[in-house]
């Protein structure tokens, strides 16, 4: 994390019976996005992310909630 700017850099490793194995997806990601958030000061480093069933989860803390609306 850069302020509100989420930096994801990963790298996959096919190795199978000590060969390599190429395939047409890409085996290195270095993606940045804009959050639409402001990330808790001091909260910058994520630890909490997770990657399961082809879905990566990122816990972020933020410093503001929705507000709220009430319906009438």
């Amino acid at each position: 994390m850069n302020g509100n700017v989420l930096s994801i850099n990963a790298e996959k490793k096919d190795a199978v019976n000590g060969r390599t194995i190429m395939k047409q997806r890409p085996r290195v990601i270095d993606k940045k996005m804009r959050l639409p958030i402001t990330v808790k000061e001091g909260e910058e480093k994520v630890n909490s992310a997770k990657y399961a069933d082809g879905v990566l989860t990122i816990e972020i803390p933020i410093t503001k909630k929705g507000k709220e609306i009430s319906l009438d």
